[in-house]
């Protein structure tokens, strides 16, 4: 898709679950790239999603989901479905997982369409997206196949294979009490007693052995006993391999019941069968229990519901066609009173109300009856049955038959239609029917006939012949007579004997005088304008024309003066005006290889110099408009040619700017000062004069009488000097206050060395002091690299050029030296500071006497890191806390290091740490808090392929790690090769591990062991009821071949 017409879209999505409850939302994720392989990273993402019918056409749910934060997301979203804003439908009680239920409901499409999902049918997930520029399509749909969490699975029609036509509710059958059975008549279930044919039909014969011979096991089964005396036989009578022929006795056992010699069969393999007799037609069906007799519905044979749910049952044809017997002289209709066709006779005797006459036809009436009435009107009839055409909207057409070709019927304009010819007459205007389009009269020989679309109508015209009627003739001809008598007029070129001869002389004139005919009468050489006759022309020497004189052109010229053929003063077509341009592009423009200063001068004798003034309004010449706030008033420029053609835009400028709206009463203005930067081609406000007068060096919108303002990657400079630095009266100063003299609030002055004026306080000079009120306090900034802060004539505070603090009069001695004071401490031991580097580490320790331990608080310039330390033993001295061990560090990243002076970790701890409240760290895990990606993908696998060792840190390791301490763990190599989420690469190269992905995997392990205890837990179950039947049967067994080997007599 489309993003700001740059950008291409694609999603990859997964719907989700988790194997717990089952919530009424899925989860949607995916990642979004533009078309340059860049992520979408917007942060205020939209996404609708619609759930459809497999074909598209039908939206079930719709719903939008706003405000998703993608900012540094790599273009990876997790949305959840279901959560969101539902635009369809608006039921409250319809939810997402209510789109994906099949069985037995239908669905009201957005738009107003019926959808009937089949008990398997999908559905699609249609996705758009808002980008901030807008709505994305991801193409194409996507099929949900299974609903997560089963809100509506698959099958959620089916139980099983078996969809719910295969069940019977257990509220629509009938107590059956002993010895009877479930009976369904096609209608309803009913109990029905064991008898005859009802007595059960076994669908399923199957031979064990040789001694038992199948036919048709599956239909209607042969069963042949194999009888003789020889092996794989049974005795008849009195065998010789037999002891005792006899019939057998006793209980029947495995799928007989009852006793020998005539068992009943109650089970097949191993599964019961009911004891109710099946009906004619049923066969045997396995309902989870056991096999009972049932007839083949509908919804036993796959697929056959589907198929047949356009027909009718051949029953139910036969009940509604049952009484449409019809006969002859009948029709079938469908009662709905009765819901089946009848059948209804045919008569039309009860509509005709009269037998016909002669000539007659029956014409029903108001009544719905027939009767018979004559034809009349434009119709004749005759009792043969022909008919004849009298008339035509009531006007009579004549009985004389039309004699010629080309004959019409014509109205005569009374009352009847005859055969007659057309004529022009007939032929009448389409815009008035009462007139004729053809003139009644003929036209003239010089006339033709025209044709008015506005009237329909033709009428005579002249005929008129223009030069348009003439083809294309020959250039320089013209229509003439013959030149040499009458005759008929063509093309031809003018001959000498066209033109009639003057009494002037051959030659060249400059002044002629013709003829009304063309003919020249006179001819003359005047030398003067007046010879010619000239008034209103510019003539050497000067004019006196008696009134205003105007010079130039009429037409889309310019104008211009020359001296020593060159162009001195041009005026171009537009009336821009140059002097020495020929080409100008202003109003004014002056041009000069020499000087090119435009002097003006005044002479007078009052105080008014010369001028040069600017003007600037809106609209035009003749309808001026008020200036607006911005417009420019005047502009001075400075341009530079930076090559033979082109010159720079506007380096240099002075401009003067409407401030607001010009009114009779509001004239405001701000005056702008501009330059370009050196290596610059752009010219920028250097200095800006607002209305107020508040002047602005470097900003344009000045908040003080002087406001400076500068950035920049060097000095931002501003400067006060006063050159001379040696007088007593030298100063450069800087003054706050409400007037120039008198009281004021503070001062700024650099003072000379000699200086002795007010302010001079006696302290070294030059200097340079910021005071506050008159004298009376302030800073002093030496030239000597010290600093004082002092009060009326006395310094309080100085810092020497070796940067030592005194508090106090004289010089300090010491870092920081209090004159005749105190460091008030409320109780304890007094702290002191001091500054030492240990290992590159400025510290901060404190110590409270001999017999007391000392400590540290330190900071690495250097390295960044913050230190806390404690001295190893008692005894304050400046060297016990200086040597003192780190035993807390917090880098510059915020890593903060127990027993680690280089800690990886915000905790980093080496050695054994405790928790007085628990036995383990916690961790923030509400699901509220967390974007869940899918199930952790390590397990059982995993943790069989790691190897637990013991081992201690090698000594003199390069992490400086305790190689005293035996430890138990794993090798980082070993568990990256297995799961490479539990180690990571350290900024020193080395591996360090994670523990908590071998937990997680472990949980896993766990869960994976758990099933497969499980599956072979329920395997020995199985098992072991298996072995009960084998034993059970074995038992049986064993009784069974005791029973034969007394019968056969063998011991």
């Amino acid at each position: 898709m489309k993003i700001l017409g740059t950008s291409l879209f694609f999603a990859l999505f997964v719907l989700s679950q988790i194997a717990t409850a089952s919530p009424n939302s899925l989860t949607y994720q995916g990642r979004i790239l533009k078309v340059d392989g860049t992520p979408l990273e917007y942060n205020n993402v939209s996404f609708s999603f619609e759930v459809t019918s497999p074909d598209g056409l039908c939206v079930i749910y719709r719903e939008q989901v706003n405000g998703i934060n993608l900012a540094n997301s790599g273009g990876v979203f997790d949305v959840p479905i279901g959560k969101g804003t539902k635009g369809y439908p608006a039921a409250p009680t319809f939810k997402l997982l209510d789109a994906f239920q099949n069985s037995g409901t239908s669905f009201t499409c957005d738009g107003g369409a019926t959808y009937s999902p089949a008990f398997d049918e999908i559905r699609r997930l249609r996705v758009q997206f808002h980008d901030g520029s807008g709505w994305k399509m991801i193409s194409p749909d996507s099929e949900i196949r299974s609903v997560p969490y089963a809100g509506y699975s698959y099958s959620a029609a089916k139980l099983g294979s078996n969809t719910a036509a295969d069940f019977v509710l257990k509220s629509v059958l009938p107590t059956c009490g002993a010895g009877t059975f479930l009976s369904y008549n096609g209608t309803n279930f009913s109990c029905a007693a064991v008898a005859g044919a009802s007595g059960g039909t076994v669908t399923d014969v199957t031979s064990g052995n040789a001694y038992l011979t199948v036919v048709n096991g599956t239909s209607t089964p042969t069963l042949t006993l194999n009888v003789g005396t020889a092996a794989n036989t049974v005795a008849a009578g009195n065998d010789s391999r037999l002891s005792d022929a006899r019939i057998p006795t006793g209980s029947a056992t495995g799928d007989l019941s009852g006793n020998y010699p005539s068992p009943t069969v109650a089970k097949l393999q191993g599964v019961a069968v009911a004891s109710a007799a099946p009906t004619s037609g049923n066969f045997l069906k396995y309902n989870g229990a056991q096999w009972t007799s049932s007839a083949i519905a509908t919804g036993d044979v796959t697929g056959l519901a589907a198929t047949l749910s356009g027909y009718v049952t051949q029953s139910s044809f036969n009940t509604a066609v049952a009484d449409a017997g019809c006969t002859a002289g009948q029709t079938m209709y469908w009662s709905s009173g009765v819901g089946k066709f009848l059948c209804q006779t045919l008569s039309d005797s009860s509509k005709l109300g009269t037998t016909l006459t002669s000539a007659q036809v029956f014409v029903g009436n108001g009544s719905n009856v027939a009767t018979g009435v004559a034809i009349s009107g434009d119709l004749s009839l005759a009792n043969t049955g022909a008919a004849s055409v009298v008339g035509l909207r009531g006007k009579a057409i004549s009985a004389t038959a039309p004699t010629a070709a080309g004959q019409v019927l014509r109205y005569d304009g009374t009352s009847t239609y005859v055969p007659a010819y057309l004529s022009l007459a007939d032929i009448r205007s389409s815009v008035t029917a009462t007139n004729t389009m053809f003139p009644a009269t003929s036209c003239t020989s010089s006339q033709t006939l025209t044709w008015s679309s506005l009237t329909d109508t033709m009428t005579c015209s002249n005929i008129v012949v223009s030069a348009s009627n003439f083809g294309s003739q020959t250039a320089k001809t013209f229509l003439a007579a013959p030149n040499g008598g009458n005759g008929t007029p063509s093309f031809r070129t003018i001959a000498a004997s066209d033109l009639p001869t003057s009494g002037v002389g051959a030659g060249t004139y400059r002044s002629v005088t013709v003829d009304t005919y063309g003919r020249v009468t006179a001819a003359t050489n005047p030398t003067t304008a007046a010879g010619y006759g000239l008034t209103d022309v510019f003539v050497k020497d000067g004019n006196s024309f008696g009134q205003d004189a105007f010079i130039g052109t009429n037409d889309y010229f310019g104008l211009a003066l020359k001296t020593n053929n060159q162009y001195r003063l041009v005026i171009d077509r537009d009336g821009n005006v140059g002097v020495n341009t020929t080409s100008p592009s202003a109003p004014l423009h002056v041009n000069s290889n020499g000087s090119g200063t435009i002097l003006a001068s005044r002479i007078s004798n009052s105080n008014n110099g010369a001028e040069i003034a600017f003007y600037k309004s809106r609209g035009t010449d003749a309808s001026r408009l008020a200036v607006q706030t911005g417009d420019r008033l005047m502009g001075l420029y400075g341009l530079g040619a930076y090559d033979g053609t082109n010159f720079s835009n506007n380096s240099g400028a002075i401009q003067i700017l409407a401030a607001e709206d010009f009114t009779a009463t509001a004239h405001g203005t701000s005056i702008d000062f501009g330059t370009t930067a050196i290596g610059g081609t752009v010219r920028q406000t250097r200095m800006t004069v607002n209305p107020q007068g508040l002047v602005g060096i470097g900003t344009t919108n000045p908040i003080a009488k002087l406001h400076v303002d500068g950035a920049g990657d060097g000095d931002v400079s501003h400067y006060l000097l006063n050159t001379d630095d040696t007088s007593a009266n030298s100063r450069a100063l800087f003054l706050l206050g409400t007037a120039a003299t008198g009281a004021r609030y503070g001062y700024i002055s650099h003072q000379g060395s000699n200086y002795s004026g007010m302010g001079s306080a006696a302290a070294s000079k030059p200097r340079t002091t910021v005071v506050a009120g008159t004298d009376t306090g302030g800073l002093n900034l030496y030239a000597n690299q010290q600093i004082g802060m002092w009060i009326g004539a006395t310094e309080a505070l100085k810092v020497n050029t070796n940067g030592y603090i005194g508090i106090g009069p004289g010089t300090p001695r010491q870092p920081l030296e209090i004159n005749k004071g105190h460091i008030f401490h409320t109780g304890g031991d007094l702290v002191h500071f001091f500054n030492s580097y240990h290992n590159g580490t400025q510290r901060y320790a404190g110590y409270g006497g001999g017999s007391a331990y000392a400590g540290a608080i330190g900071y690495s310039p250097t390295t960044g890191s913050m230190y806390f330390a404690t001295s190893s033993a008692t005894g304050a001295t400046d060297t016990s806390v200086t040597g003192s061990a780190n035993h807390m560090t917090i880098d510059r990243n915020g890593n903060v290091g127990i027993g680690a002076t280089a800690p990886s970790y915000k905790l980093h701890v080496v050695g054994t740490a405790g928790l007085s409240t628990g036995t383990a760290w916690t961790n923030a895990s509400d699901r509220r808090l967390k974007d869940i990606h899918g199930n952790y993908e390590y397990g059982l696998n995993e943790i069989l392929k790691l190897r637990t060792i013991r081992y201690n840190y090698k000594k003199d390791n390069a992490l400086k790690l305790p190689s005293d301490v035996p430890m138990t763990g794993f090798v980082a190599q070993e568990v990256q090769q297995v799961i490479p989420d539990a180690v990571k690469t350290r900024a020193d190269g080395y591996l360090e591990l994670n523990v908590d992905p071998i937990h997680w995997a472990t949980v896993n392990a766990v869960q994976e062991l758990y099933g497969q205890i499980m599956i072979l837990r329920q395997e020995n179950e199985s098992v072991r009821k298996e072995n009960e039947e084998l034993k059970k049967q074995l038992q049986q067994q064993a009784a069974d071949l005791e029973l034969i080997k007394t019968r056969l007599g063998i011991k």
